[in-house]
């Protein structure tokens, strides 16, 4: 497991959450076990309530990260679930960000772990009043730097109207052109047809249950040729 010395660490988590996305309502408490364990838990300051951390990889509910310095003042990292009981070690940092309406009601998720200083990703999802996911984000940025998006937008029945994915490139060249896929529904949440779009917003591709429709463009973002294809 990868060793850290035990006040770098401390500074490191006390450092590095505030900055990917607690509110200004949350806050992180810090608690001496014993000697030689310390626990970091975040909690509301409105509330005084911690946050109830969702482990979604293992399936558990965790409450705090842990902070475990041997004699040679190194440490390590462990979860802790709601009971205070072990969950995994890890040598990376996990941060969970949960908001919550009145009615207790999902309204942003985020999720976030860093393995060092320079390399960190997060995952995130954003929910709507009643509870219907809006956006989910997937976002890397360590030695493969990519970004991955999906929105969906609903009509006032609550039912799809379309949905817009965007990908882009990598270091490695995966998906290495960047682009926009946008799904279209009917007003009942049926499929009718998609457009496909690079990463300047032009109109590469387009298709319904009837046809499909190809674009290609020169330098100077003229169409050079339009296919259509009947289905």
């Amino acid at each position: 497991m990868k060793k850290m010395n035990g006040l770098k660490q401390f500074i490191f988590i006390i450092y590095m959450i505030p900055i990917i996305g607690l509110s200004q309502n949350d806050s992180i408490y810090t608690k001496k076990v014993n000697k030689n364990e310390v626990v970091h838990q975040c909690f509301n300051k409105k509330t005084k309530k911690p946050m109830v951390i969702p482990d979604y990889s293992y399936g558990l509910y965790v409450s705090a990260i842990v902070s475990v310095t041997d004699n040679q003042g190194n440490s390590e990292l462990s979860f802790r679930d709601t009971l205070g009981n072990p969950t995994h070690d890890t040598d990376s940092i996990y941060v969970y960000k949960m908001k919550l309406d009145h009615r207790g009601i999902y309204s942003e998720t985020k999720y976030y772990y860093l393995n060092n200083i320079e390399a960190h990703a997060g995952d995130y999802w954003l929910h709507d009043k009643k509870g219907r996911e809006l956006e989910l984000g997937q976002i890397r940025m360590n030695d493969s730097a990519k970004i991955n998006f999906w929105k969906t937008i609903y009509n006032k029945k609550g039912n799809i109207l379309s949905e817009i994915y965007y990908k882009s490139r990598d270091s490695i060249g995966e998906n290495s052109d960047r682009s926009i896929v946008q799904y279209y529904y009917d007003g009942h949440s049926n499929f009718t047809g998609y457009a496909y779009k690079d990463h300047n917003g032009k109109l590469t591709a387009w298709q319904d249950d009837y046809a499909m429709v190809v674009n290609s463009y020169n330098k100077r973002d003229q169409i050079v040729s339009a296919a259509w294809f009947d289905r």
